[in-house]
């Protein structure tokens, strides 16, 4: 989880109580056997906020502040994971207590693509399919492999296809239980 919770333009608002509810939804999962990775980029208040967590499964690492939308936080948790997969969370969205778990029951390829839930004025599936514009990190668990995040501006259908590329064999699963909540300005409840 790649976390900036200091000011920039077109961020999202009550962001440090959605960081809590996000690192929240990790630590209440079924499924228990996770690690949580958070990056701060060049953010004092994501470490202080982490400081308020004594889960021995929710780890902060430190990185110089990189451009907005870097690969380069992804990365490093990447590369610092000691899991075989990777998931991903935005520290404005959050998880239900099940995501994991229903995961897991259905993994059976390295790259797996689900849907996910986005909030409106009300609940609506976003189906996502393997195109640029419909799919993105908060719909994919893949294998740690080689495919790493650009190191500037990194569009989520780029790393994805560089997925495809390496876990050509995927499959398309259901999780009802990832919520999308970065609209900026909007929905903070």
């Amino acid at each position: 989880m790649p976390s900036y919770l200091d000011v920039y333009r077109d961020a999202a608002t009550n962001r440090i109580s959605k960081f809590h509810r996000a690192v929240q939804s990790v630590i209440n999962q079924t499924f228990a056997d996770w690690e949580l990775i958070v990056i701060s980029d060049g953010c004092k208040t994501t470490i202080e906020e982490i400081k308020k967590y004594k889960d021995l499964r929710v780890n902060i690492l430190t990185i110089p502040k990189c451009p907005t939308f870097s690969g380069t936080p992804r990365n490093v948790g990447i590369e610092h994971s000691e899991g075989k997969y990777i998931i991903y969370l935005d520290t404005d969205d959050y998880w239900g207590e099940n995501h994991l778990q229903i995961i897991s029951e259905q993994l059976t390829k390295d790259l797996v693509v689900f849907n996910d839930y986005t909030f409106f004025k009300e609940r609506k599936e976003r189906a996502c399919t393997l195109k640029m514009g419909h799919c993105g990190t908060s719909s994919i668990c893949h294998k740690k492999g080689k495919s790493r995040w650009k190191k500037g501006y990194a569009h989520d259908w780029e790393f994805i296809k560089d997925l495809l590329k390496e876990f050509p064999d995927f499959e398309h699963i259901k999780t009802p239980e990832y919520y999308v909540m970065h609209i900026p300005h909007q929905y903070d409840k």
